[in-house]
């Protein structure tokens, strides 16, 4: 993702990165030159020079709104429609190793595709909570910006419900989700990795 290691390799002591707005104008002209070099699903040196410029050329706020955009606008969540609601559900864990085992469980679920992704993503979050005495992003501020980007709000189609407990349910899930987002960020590094015993107890799940 060139975006993100744009941003990671030059942009972390933006202050406000992630958080601040950037441009729209300017941002929907940096995604129109990007894509119409990725339209094709293939890029020649030409293209991939054309886009470098681009990510040089404008500022760190609009491409991380463009991040944001595209994590928003992908067809599913990195977390999968499958497992998105489980993921969520860590957050119901009280007991901190139950969720890191949890969580660990979820990811070895996911597309190999989703898992790389997802794994980038997070080492780039950590970076800036990392630069967060000149970004001013701590982990909190992180976790509250990217959470909402990486669990989907949900709409409520209970027709009974008023507007007053649908706003009161989104609360409380972005609130979960938060929590959840804040823990892979800063407990990546205990992720991604399924100790031996953990993938005998998975294989005794999927023999059954």
């Amino acid at each position: 993702m060139q975006l993100v290691e744009e941003l990671r390799n030059h942009r972390l002591d933006e202050e406000g990165l992630l958080r601040v707005p950037g441009n729209k104008q300017k941002m929907m002209v940096m995604q129109n030159v990007i894509e119409n070099q990725w339209k094709n699903n293939h890029v020649d040196i030409k293209g991939m020079q054309t886009v470098t410029h681009i990510l040089k050329s404008s500022g760190s706020h609009e491409i991380a709104c463009l991040l944001k955009t595209y994590l928003r606008q992908l067809p599913e969540s990195l977390f999968t429609q499958d497992c998105l609601d489980l993921f969520a559900q860590v957050g119901d864990i009280t007991n901190f190793d139950d969720q890191i085992w949890a969580l660990n469980l979820l990811i070895v679920q996911l597309p190999d595709v989703n898992c790389q992704t997802l794994r980038l993503l997070l080492r780039f979050l950590k970076d800036v909570v990392d630069h967060q005495t000149q970004n001013r992003m701590t982990v909190s501020n992180v976790a509250t910006v990217m959470g909402p980007n990486l669990f989907p709000p949900r709409i409520s189609k209970a027709s009974t419900k008023t507007n007053m407990e649908s706003l009161t349910d989104g609360m409380a899930y972005a609130s979960k989700t938060n929590r959840i987002t804040e823990i892979l960020v800063t407990h990546q590094d205990e992720l991604f990795s399924i100790p031996p015993e953990m993938l005998l107890q998975l294989s005794r799940i999927k023999v059954k």
